[in-house]
């Protein structure tokens, strides 16, 4: 193929892919590639922790759970949304296992020498295991969006802007809807606890800031966010203030509120029969169970054992 050829094919590629060669180049080269990016605009700036981005996407799941305690109501419809949850918390917890110790052990540096089969993580196979979890996040946020926001969803997610997508339907402005109204505190609760892991940098300056007294307002204000609209920050956050350790109880916290918005989640009708009302109790409990914050490899992970010698 010609060089010409070959410059058409490329332009023809950056056309109609992924919104054109800028959206190529930021899901090549971005942290959480292309919806990382947008996030990055319109939520805190996470370009710079691993820890932050993970944060995020936790917060949307959170916010999906809630949301769907106002927008389903079929049993059925319910219990496909427990398995999303269940697989969604799945994905956070074997991205988890990239940038958080298990049981003592960190994850692994590849520049560094490791003891065979001690890894149950690498930090640079982050990015690699966020595509899965926005995966599970399209999925869920498919059965717990009000049906008037699925199909622009769906065209934000055709176009590659996945997670960015998830953020633009579930906008405050439509905070006048029951469920949506859910999702909002289920975010306001997250932008409290980033903030609360900037106690030691951005959010120190103003006095008696803590845990305990923070609003959201000083959240907001600690992230250098707009209180007047939904833009994006006003300046970004310093890389000294984002190497604060976001903690395994940031996202433990987020992850509760999934697992206690499965918990409500309806169950069954009134002219069930007893048995059968037990069993899906049963199986929606081991389902709901399953949304905590809880690292571990993701199968396969393991190195595999070697062949046995020869007799």
């Amino acid at each position: 193929m010609s060089i010409r050829n070959t410059t058409i094919s490329a332009f023809a590629a950056c056309t109609f892919l992924l919104q054109g060669c800028t959206a190529i180049t930021r899901d090549l080269r971005h942290p959480g590639g292309y919806p990382g990016y947008l996030l990055d605009k319109h939520t805190v700036d996470a370009s710079q922790s691993k820890k932050l981005l993970l944060l995020r996407s936790t917060i949307i799941v959170a916010m999906a759970a809630r949301m769907a305690n106002g927008t389903i109501q079929n049993a059925d419809e319910a219990n496909s949304v427990a398995h999303y949850l269940s697989s969604a918390a799945d994905e956070v917890n074997y991205a988890a296992a990239d940038i958080y110790p298990i049981a003592g052990q960190a994850p692994c540096e590849v520049g560094a020498p490791t003891v065979t089969g001690s890894c149950n993580g690498y930090y640079v196979n982050f990015e690699a295991g966020i595509p899965l979890l926005e995966g599970r996040i399209v999925r869920l946020l498919f059965a717990t969006l009000p049906q008037d926001r699925i199909k622009t969803f769906a065209g934000d997610v055709q176009k590659g802007n996945v997670i960015g997508g998830a953020w633009s339907a579930l906008k405050l402005l439509f905070s006048g809807v029951k469920g949506l109204h859910y999702a909002s505190g289920a975010y306001r609760s997250g932008e409290e606890a980033a903030a609360a892991n900037l106690l030691a940098g951005a959010c120190s300056a103003g006095a008696g800031r803590s845990e305990a007294t923070m609003t959201v307002w000083d959240a907001v204000e600690c992230l250098g966010k707009q209180h007047g609209g939904l833009g994006g920050a006003d300046g970004r956050l310093s890389r000294a203030d984002l190497a604060v350790q976001v903690t395994p109880e940031t996202l433990r916290a987020m992850l509760t509120i999934a697992r206690t918005a499965c918990y409500r989640l309806p169950l069954g009708f009134s002219n069930s029969q007893a048995s059968a009302l037990e069993s899906a109790h049963t199986e929606r409990l081991a389902q709901c169970d399953k949304v905590a914050f809880a690292p571990r490899a993701r199968p396969g992970a393991a190195e595999p054992s070697p062949p046995a010698a020869p007799d």
